[in-house]
């Protein structure tokens, strides 16, 4: 029987991502646009932003190089834009452009909560179903060759660290920092880490079907001033087939990487901190 996910009563999460690439599909355009504008409105996304394009990073296997790989191609045209469709309060928030679709929950409120993984994921594939029904009249699905799920967390003191040199009470892998070999050093003022883990493929251990990219930095809160950590989780692999059936099937197992690596790269002081109880239903982080 598997393990029950790591759960938080308050987990420090401030936004959530999940986003898919897809092929082009020809018949995209400022009437898509305009259709799915219409269909946002209705749902209560009546703010239209435009920004510049998204470049999704591939993750590459068996190269040289074992990292995500930015691809480069030759425009014909100019890049494109990449459109945000927003509700009045900006804690919801749906990207398009040409061949990649994005949802995103916010907190913008200091009270707010993080609404769970099964509301993120229903948010997400009803926006698909919208292109989907925009591009192709509801004939064809949209065919996916790259997944992402991002979790932003801002890790406050919580009564268990004061200043960024107290790293290692926040993060586990952090935890022998002061045994160094000379004992010169004292604790590093700041400490910003990178970390990379493969994701196997479930049916074989053997073949990689994504990463995990962990990323953490010192900040301070505003107005406050106060120091955090942020630590971004982005798990990006590809699905497990086209068709938003194999999207959901990665972005279920970059869901569960996140929130176990989360708790295996943060300390029980902050755990405690946070209320983990692994027995909550549906309060994972």
């Amino acid at each position: 029987m598997p393990r029950p996910l790591p759960s938080f009563a308050s987990p420090p999460v401030t936004e959530v991502v999940i986003s898919s690439r897809y092929k082009f599909v020809p018949t995209y355009s400022l009437l898509t646009i305009a259709d799915l504008a219409r269909t946002a409105a209705s749902n209560g996304f009546v703010v239209i932003e435009e920004r510049p394009g998204y470049d999704a990073p591939t993750e590459r296997f068996g190269g040289s190089v074992a990292s995500s790989q930015v691809s480069l191609e030759i425009l014909s045209g100019p890049p494109p834009t990449r459109y945000w469709f927003l509700n009045p309060v900006g804690d919801e928030l749906l990207q398009l452009q040409p061949n990649w679709v994005a949802a995103n929950w916010r907190k913008v409120a200091p009270t707010a909560d993080y609404g769970r993984w099964d509301s993120r994921w229903s948010a997400f594939s009803t926006w698909v179903e919208s292109v989907e029904t925009s591009l192709t009249e509801g004939n064809s699905e949209l065919q996916h060759d790259q997944v992402e799920v991002t979790y932003v967390n801002h890790i406050e003191t919580k009564g268990v660290w004061q200043d960024h040199s107290d790293a290692s009470r926040v993060f586990s892998f952090l935890a022998n920092l002061d045994q160094r070999t000379d004992g010169f050093l004292g604790e590093p003022e700041q400490t910003t880490t990178e970390l990379q883990f493969v994701i196997p493929d479930p049916t074989d251990s053997s073949l990689p079907l994504g990463r995990l990219h962990v990323a953490v930095t010192p900040g301070f809160k505003r107005p406050t001033n106060e120091p955090i950590f942020l630590m971004n989780l982005t798990a990006r692999g590809r699905p497990t087939s086209s068709d938003l059936q194999g999207v959901r099937a990665f972005a279920e197992l970059g869901h569960e990487w996140i929130v176990r690596a989360f708790a295996d790269l943060t300390t029980p002081e902050m755990h405690l901190a946070w209320g983990r109880n692994d027995t909550s239903e549906g309060e994972e982080a």
